[in-house]
């Protein structure tokens, strides 16, 4: 390891890649730094740089491997309306009862959203909801409710949001990272996911002894059904 001098500073320098083409960086007076907070889950290599007071720097130290776990949770506000006030499910988890509107706090992600109200005619409404972390997410329900002594008359809706599936992801050892078609989800394993009909490429990724294991299934997603994915990190 470069030895510190008077005035000098370690450069250190990290890349998820093979090699240290375009590393990220950074520098520190003291003998021992703490990496990075905010940086992905992952497998880097390091090195470490000696630099004097005048910038010259010396030779670089070997690469040595580092594996980061439990990565900060990114999150977002929800923002669902009923009308009038109904119970409200995410992901089958209720969050809401007897409300007109729920306000939560969940990590970024597709979710699975519904709204019950056993007073009104369609008693269940459906829809999906992305939340992201830059702005809320908001979803409004709107339901038809009959006046006492008068009959219902028909009135114009909104068609009905795109049906999408029970997936029930699941591994051994629970907590693997889920990903769907690339993109990662907000739950981990065991958990419950809500997918258009069609094919999908379901990927779990958990980190084992410090080693980043994955496991991937396509999954042909059909109506009417319950899927099932088990992923065995233990074989």
């Amino acid at each position: 390891t470069p030895t510190l001098k008077d005035g000098g500073v370690y450069k250190v320098e990290y890349t998820p890649d093979t090699s240290f083409a375009s590393p990220r960086q950074m520098r520190t007076p003291a003998d021992s730094a703490v990496f990075p907070p905010g940086v992905p889950a992952g497998t880097y290599r390091w090195r470490v740089t000696a630099l004097t007071d005048q910038g010259v720097a010396g030779e670089p130290s070997a690469a040595r491997l580092l594996t980061v776990e439990g990565a900060a949770t990114v999150q977002g506000e929800l923002v669902v309306a009923v009308s009038p006030s109904g119970n409200v499910y995410l992901n089958d988890q209720q969050i809401g009862r007897s409300q007109s509107e729920v306000r939560v706090t969940v990590d970024t992600g597709l979710y699975e959203l519904r709204a019950e109200n056993d007073r009104s005619n369609e008693k269940v409404l459906r829809d999906t909801v992305r939340v992201t972390a830059d702005r809320s997410a908001r979803k409004a329900f709107a339901f038809t409710v009959p006046t006492a002594g008068k009959p219902s008359t028909p009135t114009a809706q909104t068609p009905p949001a795109a049906k999408t599936v029970e997936v029930r992801v699941g591994s051994r050892p629970r907590g693997a990272t889920i990903y769907v078609d690339g993109e990662r989800q907000a739950v981990q394993t065991n958990n419950t996911l809500w997918l258009k009909p069609g094919r999908h490429v379901v990927e779990a990724v958990l980190s084992i002894d410090g080693q980043e294991r994955r496991k991937a299934d396509t999954v042909a997603v059909a109506t009417d059904s319950v899927h099932k994915v088990l992923f065995d990190f233990e074989q």
